[in-house]
């Protein structure tokens, strides 16, 4: 009895003792917040990422990584050969990103092999002195804390390339920060900036430079010493005055300067390298052909919400224009020779008083403008040679207009059904080009118009309720321009993908779920609009068959993720994403336009 007591005892103490030392063995993510696996897998990788872990402290275990990976080296026991002691590395890149630390610990400077450090979204007001000991350090990001100073400690990291600061609340930066001498991306966006010190100067490797939304007024002279300033966004400020020679920055790609108080355009050297350029919302009255002349490879201009009234002649000049705002301007007319501007894809001329231009053509879009502004270069502006009236229910007016470049047909005032002494009227006609059916109460797409699908080029179904389309869409070969907004589709017919010609294609206000499959197989295609639908996701591998494609519009749809990979699309030049669901870019980051969104979503994409 005694010894089967004992035994019982000393059989209790081996598994209360075994339990014990597996407990110290395991996962200690209760006592520490980081996981032993974890810590074990960043001395192999020399990365370590606790983003998002509701940390309001770091762990101690962090800060001496290091130390503890050296003492496995020097230790030769057994027990530590199966950490590989000799696989251990320096930790290199800490990720403690969207928690809720309110202090970073002097220790940190125990962490000397650092090469990036993201305390990105946290409660951070301060940082540490000792974060000057980080000198291999090249990237550090502090945005979305609540950090009122820079201290000059971060101004000694030498070897810093990239500093993000943005939404923080910084009223001044120290003169220090002209040390920084590799920097090459300064974020100091949604701060209370109101000046910048002389030393910004010294920041000639500068690439890029984001100083919107702050309280500044003056552009200071010393920007035209970053003479690699490659994208300098001073968007949502109080600029009256462009104190910068912008000549002297011909490295720069994009400018944004947008929402200001600006009465100029800025002047550039006639070898700069500017590919956008905006300067909506302010308060630019003239735009100077002198101006204008140098902008000869920028492919983006935004001169929406300003005092325009003339646009002139040495605009043809900018032979890479694909997208022009000029949206809510005091425009009458354009001039002619724009419509010879055959890289010009997207022209918004919407809130401007146009005089020389019908508000009909308009609303057709880009190339209906630019085909009209060529026929007056020509001097063959369209004029009515025929026209039959029909009256259907008290409100119907049908017209068949002809011209020597080519003819129209043109039905509006709600008809369900085309009348067939139009049909008649334009029987045998070879020159039908153009057919305008927008307006109406169309449910199928009539058939006597398949008579001259093989001549047309540009149709107009928008405004109807079509909610299907015929498979003799087919014959429509020769279409360069087709209008479906406004329906209720839901799908487009396979058949269409013999439109090989087809370069812009609106879809927009329609019940699309996706991206019809069709649409992948246009070649040609270069704009697509497809807004207000409830497409659910953006099929990449499809869009990268469009190798023309430079303008697409998702905007108000129900998209979840928008892909990494959309980013990689070369050839797209204007990208509309807002009014989705997706919490991933953020609206700032939407707000900056095509090329920040790409060059963004560039960046998640996962390296191998």
């Amino acid at each position: 009895m005694k010894r089967g007591r004992g035994s019982g005892i000393k059989s209790n103490f081996d598994r209360q003792a075994f339990k014990n030392k597996f407990n110290q063995g395991k996962d200690n993510s209760i006592a520490t917040g980081v996981p032993n696996a974890l810590l074990k897998q960043a001395r192999k990788s020399g990365s370590l990422n606790l983003s998002n872990r509701s940390l309001a402290e770091v762990p101690d275990d962090v800060w001496r990584i290091n130390l503890d990976a050296s003492k496995s080296q020097q230790s030769s026991s057994m027990d530590n050969d199966q950490d590989r002691w000799w696989d251990q590395v320096e930790l290199s890149k800490l990720d403690l990103s969207s928690n809720q630390l309110k202090a970073i610990s002097d220790d940190v400077k125990l962490l000397n092999a650092l090469v990036a450090l993201d305390i990105r979204d946290n409660q951070l007001e301060n940082i540490p002195e000792s974060v000057r000991e980080l000198q291999q350090l090249s990237k550090l990001a502090l945005s979305r804390n609540a950090l009122v100073g820079l201290p000059n400690a971060t101004c000694d990291l030498i070897n810093l390339k990239s500093l993000m600061l943005e939404h923080n609340k910084l009223t001044e930066l120290p003169s220090e920060i002209g040390n920084l001498l590799h920097l090459e991306i300064l974020d100091i966006s949604n701060n209370q900036l109101s000046e910048l010190p002389h030393s910004i100067q010294k920041l000639a490797c500068l690439k890029f430079l984001n100083m919107s939304n702050n309280k500044l007024e003056v552009l200071p002279s010393e920007i035209a010493f970053m003479k690699g300033l490659k994208d300098l966004n001073i968007s949502s400020n109080k600029i009256k005055e462009l104190k910068v020679d912008f000549q002297l920055l011909n490295k720069l790609e994009r400018l944004d300067i947008r929402c200001n108080h600006i009465e100029e355009v800025p002047v550039f050297s006639t070898d700069n390298t500017l590919k956008e350029l905006y300067l909506g919302s302010n308060r630019i009255k003239n735009l100077l052909g002198s101006t204008l002349q140098k902008l000869s490879v920028v492919a983006i201009m935004d001169m929406s919400e300003n005092k325009i009234e003339f646009v002139p002649d040495e605009v043809v000049n900018m032979k890479q224009l694909e997208r022009f705002d000029l949206t809510n301007n005091d425009i009458s007319g354009l001039p002619c020779n724009m419509g010879n501007m055959t890289q010009l894809k997207s022209l918004i001329l919407n809130g401007n008083p146009l005089r020389t231009l019908r508000r009909d053509i308009v609303q057709r879009g880009t190339v209906a403008i630019l085909k009209f502004l060529r026929s007056r270069i020509a001097g063959t502006i369209p004029d009515l040679a025929s026209s039959v009236d029909t009256n259907t229910q008290g409100n119907t007016r049908i017209n068949a207009t002809h011209s020597s470049t080519g003819s129209n047909v043109d039905a509006s005032e709600k008809t369900s059904e085309i009348p067939g002494d139009l049909w008649s009227v334009v029987a045998g006609s070879d020159q039908i080009r153009v057919v305008d059916f927008r307006k109406n109460v169309l449910t199928t797409v009539p058939e006597p118009l398949i008579e001259f699908s093989s001549r047309i080029e540009e149709l107009y179904l928008s405004s109807n309720k079509l909610s299907q389309l015929p498979s003799s869409m087919a014959n429509f070969t020769k279409l360069t321009y087709l209008d479906l907004g406004n329906n209720q589709l839901g799908n487009l017919p396979i058949e269409m993908e013999s439109m090989t010609k087809l370069r812009e294609i609106i879809l927009s206000n329609n019940r699309f779920a996706a991206i019809p499959s069709v649409i992948y197989t246009l070649s040609s295609l270069e704009v697509l609009l497809a807004t207000d639908n409830k497409i659910e996701s953006i099929d990449v591998s499809g869009l990268k068959q469009l190798s023309e494609l430079s303008v697409l519009d998702l905007q108000n749809n129900d998209i979840k993720e928008v892909p990494p990979e959309l980013g990689t699309l070369k050839a797209l030049k204007s990208l509309q994403l807002g009014g989705n669901l997706f919490r991933i870019p953020r609206a700032a980051i939407l707000s900056k336009g095509t090329f920040a969104v790409m060059e963004y979503l560039r960046g998640r994409i996962p390296t191998s």
